[in-house]
Protein backbone atom coordinates (compact mmCIF):
# COMPACT_ATOMS: atom_id res chain seq x y z
CA UNK A 1 0.00 0.00 0.00
CA UNK A 2 1.78 3.16 -1.15
CA UNK A 3 -0.68 5.83 -0.25
CA UNK A 4 -3.51 5.69 2.51
CA UNK A 5 -6.24 8.40 3.21
CA UNK A 6 -8.42 9.71 5.95
CA UNK A 7 -10.13 12.26 7.47
CA UNK A 8 -8.93 13.41 11.49
CA UNK A 9 -12.25 13.93 13.46
CA UNK A 10 -10.28 14.69 16.17
CA UNK A 11 -7.14 14.25 18.20
CA UNK A 12 -5.24 14.38 20.84
CA UNK A 13 -1.68 13.61 23.00
CA UNK A 14 -0.26 13.54 26.01
CA UNK A 15 3.15 13.46 27.72
CA UNK A 16 4.82 13.45 31.20
CA UNK A 17 3.42 17.52 32.12
CA UNK A 18 1.37 17.69 28.26
CA UNK A 19 -2.19 17.66 28.08
CA UNK A 20 -3.41 19.79 25.47
CA UNK A 21 -2.71 21.08 22.17
CA UNK A 22 -1.27 24.53 23.63
CA UNK A 23 1.55 22.41 25.75
CA UNK A 24 2.57 20.82 22.13
CA UNK A 25 2.39 23.85 19.89
CA UNK A 26 4.99 25.24 22.58
CA UNK A 27 6.90 22.12 22.42
CA UNK A 28 10.23 21.72 20.74
CA UNK A 29 10.07 17.54 19.41
CA UNK A 30 13.95 17.78 19.15
CA UNK A 31 13.69 18.38 22.57
CA UNK A 32 11.80 15.46 24.51
CA UNK A 33 13.33 15.09 27.63
CA UNK A 34 12.50 18.18 29.66
CA UNK A 35 9.44 17.12 30.90
CA UNK A 36 9.79 13.07 32.04
CA UNK A 37 9.57 13.84 35.51
CA UNK A 38 6.48 15.42 35.30
CA UNK A 39 3.18 14.41 36.12
CA UNK A 40 1.34 12.37 33.48
CA UNK A 41 -2.27 13.34 32.90
CA UNK A 42 -4.71 10.53 34.57
CA UNK A 43 -7.86 12.28 35.53
CA UNK A 44 -10.06 10.01 33.38
CA UNK A 45 -9.29 6.50 34.33
CA UNK A 46 -10.92 5.36 37.24
CA UNK A 47 -8.64 5.55 40.30
CA UNK A 48 -8.87 1.30 41.16
CA UNK A 49 -7.64 0.74 37.81
CA UNK A 50 -4.95 3.54 37.44
CA UNK A 51 -3.04 3.00 40.53
CA UNK A 52 -2.39 -0.60 38.85
CA UNK A 53 -1.36 0.51 35.97
CA UNK A 54 2.09 1.59 34.22
CA UNK A 55 3.12 4.86 33.37
CA UNK A 56 2.60 3.90 29.39
CA UNK A 57 -0.54 2.12 30.04
CA UNK A 58 -1.57 5.50 32.03
CA UNK A 59 -1.17 7.67 28.99
CA UNK A 60 -2.77 5.80 26.14
CA UNK A 61 -5.71 4.91 28.28
CA UNK A 62 -6.09 8.64 29.24
CA UNK A 63 -6.05 9.32 25.01
CA UNK A 64 -8.37 6.96 24.37
CA UNK A 65 -11.07 8.14 26.80
CA UNK A 66 -10.33 11.74 25.97
CA UNK A 67 -11.08 10.59 22.33
CA UNK A 68 -14.08 8.88 22.80
CA UNK A 69 -16.09 10.52 25.53
CA UNK A 70 -18.89 11.47 23.38
CA UNK A 71 -18.31 9.21 20.53
CA UNK A 72 -17.89 4.87 20.69
CA UNK A 73 -15.27 3.69 17.85
CA UNK A 74 -16.79 0.98 16.01
CA UNK A 75 -12.71 -0.70 16.10
CA UNK A 76 -9.96 0.51 17.53
CA UNK A 77 -6.06 0.06 16.95
CA UNK A 78 -2.94 0.24 19.33
CA UNK A 79 0.46 0.55 18.15
CA UNK A 80 3.62 0.45 19.77
CA UNK A 81 7.35 -0.46 19.26
CA UNK A 82 8.06 -1.40 22.95
CA UNK A 83 4.64 -1.34 24.63
CA UNK A 84 5.09 -2.87 28.52
CA UNK A 85 8.69 -3.94 27.72
CA UNK A 86 9.95 -2.08 30.77
CA UNK A 87 7.47 -3.77 33.12
CA UNK A 88 8.82 -7.47 31.39
CA UNK A 89 12.25 -6.13 32.15
CA UNK A 90 11.24 -5.67 35.62
CA UNK A 91 9.36 -8.88 35.86
CA UNK A 92 12.03 -11.16 34.45
CA UNK A 93 14.85 -9.07 37.20
CA UNK A 94 12.57 -10.13 39.77
CA UNK A 95 12.38 -13.67 38.52
CA UNK A 96 16.75 -13.69 38.13
CA UNK A 97 16.87 -12.73 41.90
CA UNK A 98 14.83 -15.56 43.01
CA UNK A 99 11.80 -13.56 43.91
CA UNK A 100 8.13 -14.64 42.63
CA UNK A 101 7.05 -12.81 39.88
CA UNK A 102 3.63 -10.35 40.74
CA UNK A 103 0.67 -11.92 38.85
CA UNK A 104 -1.06 -8.10 38.93
CA UNK A 105 2.10 -7.31 37.07
CA UNK A 106 2.58 -10.28 35.04
CA UNK A 107 -1.38 -9.67 33.43
CA UNK A 108 -0.24 -6.14 32.72
CA UNK A 109 2.99 -6.87 30.68
CA UNK A 110 1.37 -8.29 27.43
CA UNK A 111 1.58 -6.02 24.38
CA UNK A 112 -2.20 -5.47 24.37
CA UNK A 113 -2.13 -4.30 27.86
CA UNK A 114 -3.76 -0.99 27.07
CA UNK A 115 -5.93 -1.51 24.59
CA UNK A 116 -7.70 -4.14 27.11
CA UNK A 117 -7.84 -1.66 29.93
CA UNK A 118 -9.33 0.95 27.45
CA UNK A 119 -12.06 -1.54 26.88
CA UNK A 120 -12.99 -1.83 30.48
CA UNK A 121 -12.49 1.51 31.30
CA UNK A 122 -14.61 2.66 28.67
CA UNK A 123 -17.26 0.15 28.67
CA UNK A 124 -17.05 -0.20 25.19
CA UNK A 125 -16.99 -4.04 23.81
CA UNK A 126 -15.43 -2.89 20.49
CA UNK A 127 -12.84 -5.05 18.60
CA UNK A 128 -9.43 -3.98 19.51
CA UNK A 129 -6.12 -4.70 17.43
CA UNK A 130 -2.91 -4.25 18.85
CA UNK A 131 -0.28 -3.70 16.51
CA UNK A 132 4.01 -3.49 16.44
CA UNK A 133 6.30 -2.63 13.54
CA UNK A 134 9.62 -1.31 15.40
CA UNK A 135 9.79 2.47 14.25
CA UNK A 136 7.17 2.06 11.77
CA UNK A 137 4.44 1.01 14.46
CA UNK A 138 2.02 4.44 13.88
CA UNK A 139 1.58 3.49 10.00
CA UNK A 140 1.29 -0.30 10.59
CA UNK A 141 -1.31 1.53 12.77
CA UNK A 142 -2.50 3.49 9.81
CA UNK A 143 -2.46 0.81 7.37
CA UNK A 144 -4.79 -1.38 9.67
CA UNK A 145 -7.03 1.23 10.36
CA UNK A 146 -7.46 2.38 6.93
CA UNK A 147 -8.22 -0.67 5.62
CA UNK A 148 -11.02 -1.07 7.93
CA UNK A 149 -12.51 1.72 6.99
CA UNK A 150 -11.83 0.95 3.16
CA UNK A 151 -14.41 -1.87 4.20
CA UNK A 152 -16.70 0.36 6.23
CA UNK A 153 -16.88 3.76 5.08
CA UNK A 154 -19.41 4.93 7.05
CA UNK A 155 -17.16 3.43 10.45
CA UNK A 156 -15.09 5.60 13.23
CA UNK A 157 -11.78 4.25 13.88
CA UNK A 158 -9.74 4.97 17.04
CA UNK A 159 -6.57 4.49 16.60
CA UNK A 160 -3.80 5.20 19.66
CA UNK A 161 0.16 4.58 19.25
CA UNK A 162 2.44 5.27 22.37
CA UNK A 163 6.13 4.52 23.63
CA UNK A 164 8.21 4.84 26.25
CA UNK A 165 12.28 4.87 26.38
CA UNK A 166 13.87 1.44 26.30
CA UNK A 167 14.36 0.40 29.92
CA UNK A 168 17.85 -0.67 30.86
CA UNK A 169 20.01 -2.66 29.66
CA UNK A 170 18.50 -2.34 26.28
CA UNK A 171 18.57 1.74 25.78
CA UNK A 172 21.95 1.33 24.09
CA UNK A 173 20.05 -0.31 21.19
CA UNK A 174 17.57 2.87 21.26
CA UNK A 175 19.02 5.90 19.23
CA UNK A 176 15.91 8.13 19.81
CA UNK A 177 15.78 10.11 23.64
CA UNK A 178 12.39 11.13 24.10
CA UNK A 179 9.98 11.03 26.83
CA UNK A 180 7.21 8.79 26.70
CA UNK A 181 3.77 9.60 25.17
CA UNK A 182 0.39 8.83 23.18
CA UNK A 183 -0.76 9.94 20.51
CA UNK A 184 -4.56 9.17 19.40
CA UNK A 185 -6.64 9.89 16.11
CA UNK A 186 -10.30 9.55 15.96
CA UNK A 187 -10.42 8.12 11.82
CA UNK A 188 -13.25 8.16 9.08
CA UNK A 189 -13.19 8.20 5.72
CA UNK A 190 -11.92 10.17 3.06
CA UNK A 191 -9.56 12.21 1.61
CA UNK A 192 -8.81 14.56 4.01
CA UNK A 193 -4.89 13.59 4.86
CA UNK A 194 -2.83 11.14 2.82
CA UNK A 195 -0.05 9.61 3.82
CA UNK A 196 2.34 8.18 0.97
CA UNK A 197 5.59 5.96 1.11
CA UNK A 198 8.54 8.04 -0.40
CA UNK A 199 12.34 6.95 -1.23
CA UNK A 200 14.01 6.98 1.98
CA UNK A 201 16.58 9.76 2.50
CA UNK A 202 19.89 9.67 4.86
CA UNK A 203 17.83 11.92 7.63
CA UNK A 204 18.05 10.16 10.73
CA UNK A 205 14.76 9.53 12.72
CA UNK A 206 15.44 12.14 15.83
CA UNK A 207 12.16 11.79 17.11
CA UNK A 208 8.90 8.89 17.50
CA UNK A 209 7.30 8.82 14.30
CA UNK A 210 4.06 10.43 16.02
CA UNK A 211 5.73 13.26 17.51
CA UNK A 212 6.37 14.38 14.21
CA UNK A 213 3.07 13.92 12.81
CA UNK A 214 1.60 15.92 16.63
CA UNK A 215 3.99 19.15 15.36
CA UNK A 216 2.83 18.95 12.11
CA UNK A 217 -0.71 19.02 13.00
CA UNK A 218 -0.04 21.93 15.40
CA UNK A 219 1.70 24.05 13.44
CA UNK A 220 -0.51 23.83 10.98
CA UNK A 221 1.73 22.36 7.83
CA UNK A 222 0.16 21.66 4.70
CA UNK A 223 2.94 18.70 4.14
CA UNK A 224 5.80 16.83 6.03
CA UNK A 225 8.00 13.76 5.70
CA UNK A 226 8.66 12.04 8.50
CA UNK A 227 12.05 8.71 8.40
CA UNK A 228 11.16 5.03 8.38
CA UNK A 229 13.08 2.39 8.39
CA UNK A 230 12.69 1.15 5.34
CA UNK A 231 11.36 4.30 3.28
CA UNK A 232 9.57 7.54 4.10
CA UNK A 233 6.39 9.25 4.94
CA UNK A 234 4.65 11.74 3.22
CA UNK A 235 2.15 13.46 5.13
CA UNK A 236 -0.30 16.22 3.01
CA UNK A 237 -3.49 17.62 3.92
Amino acid sequence: MSKIQFCIKNWHAVAPGKSSPEDWHSHNKDDDSSSSTQAIPSDLIPPMMRRRMSSLSKMAVQTALTLTKEVTPNYAVFSSRHSELPRTVTLVESILKGEDASPMAFSQSVHNTASGLYTIAAGHAVPVTSVSAGEDSLHAGLIEATAYLACHPDHTVLLVDFDEPMPTPYDRFDSIEHSGYAFGMLMTAGDEVSVEQEPLTHTQLTAPQAISVIQGLCDASSAWSIPGSRNGWRWSR
